[in-house]
């Protein structure tokens, strides 16, 4: 983390990236240093994908901590290691530059916000989509640019192929977001997928 900055090699994108291999203590206290070190990395632009983009479509276990692929951090209280000290990665992007919830990606034939990225990739309220929410509550308005979906109906038209029956993250899930936004009910606008 130390020397010039050289937007080349060090990037945020290339620092989440790298990180997928580090438990999530280690990464959210690394990506934290990063921040403070760089902080205008968090508005940079990498292949149409703002880092927030980038970290909200990685993998996340079903225990809500790390999995064996490196997963980031979820915010599911009753499972997650971490101490005030350490903010899943999610929440430190969103204190950094909260206005990236609100910004769609500029990849070609895509143009999703973070929260379509992340219910797209099945993260659940826990794991992220609380926090997206809070940050861009007009989102959950916001129809999915791939999927003609608003992000209630997207987030029940992704399958959890990693939940147990007794696994209601998905559920709520989508019922947080039809609460956020009930009137897509009364307005006719959700499009359910078949």
């Amino acid at each position: 983390l130390r020397g010039d900055w050289d937007e080349s090699r060090h990037t945020l994108h290339e620092v989440l990236t790298y990180q997928e291999q580090w438990c999530s203590d280690e990464r959210c206290r690394y990506v934290a240093a990063f921040l403070d070190l760089y902080p205008e990395s968090v508005r940079q632009w990498h292949k149409g994908l703002l880092p927030l983009h980038a970290a909200v479509q990685q993998p996340v276990s079903s225990r809500g901590d790390v999995s064996t692929a490196g997963s980031i951090p979820t915010f599911d209280e009753s499972s997650s290691p971490f101490t005030p000290n350490h903010e899943p990665v999610i929440a430190l992007l969103l204190r950094q530059f909260p206005h990236a919830a609100s910004i769609p990606d500029q990849q070609p034939s895509s143009g999703r916000l973070a929260l379509h990225w992340a219910l797209a990739c099945g993260r659940t309220w826990v794991q992220g989509v609380q926090e997206l929410v809070r940050a861009c509550a007009g989102a959950v308005d916001q129809v999915d640019p791939l999927t003609g979906l608003v992000p209630a109906a997207l987030a029940a038209s992704i399958p959890s192929l990693d939940a147990t029956p007794s696994d209601t993250r998905q559920l709520d899930t989508i019922l947080e977001l039809l609460k956020a936004n009930p009137a897509v009910l009364e307005t006719g606008r959700v499009k359910w997928a078949c």
